[in-house]
């Protein structure tokens, strides 16, 4: 099991959902913060990926379910941790440059 994430971590997260919400405010767009399954799952690729992303946003309403959302989101956000910067700036964005996510933001801890 992992451990939650830390205090500084969440206050970056809380701030960006603060943000991220008022911005969207009366837009069709929805912000889903974690933890929140993300099906990644594009036509012309097979098979599919289960993540977990900090904060996704969401604008193509088809693809929810009542447990997820199957699709690609319209930009992920992750904060970037000492013990997994290698995993987000490299593994990450690569697969989600392969499912056509449209951004993807890493926000470091300062």
């Amino acid at each position: 099991m992992s451990p939650s994430p830390s205090t500084k971590h969440q206050r970056i997260s809380s701030k960006l959902q603060i943000k991220f919400g008022n911005f969207l405010e009366g837009k069709s767009c929805e912000l889903f913060p974690a933890p929140y399954d993300i099906e990644l799952k594009k036509e012309n690729m097979e098979g599919s990926k289960i993540i977990i992303p900090d904060i996704s946003i969401i604008c193509d309403k088809s693809g929810f379910t009542d447990a997820r959302y199957v699709g690609v989101p319209s930009l992920i956000v992750e904060i970037l941790s000492p013990s997994n910067q290698s995993h987000d700036l490299i593994t990450k964005l690569n697969l989600y440059m392969n499912y056509g996510v449209k951004e993807y933001w890493i926000v470091i801890r300062c």
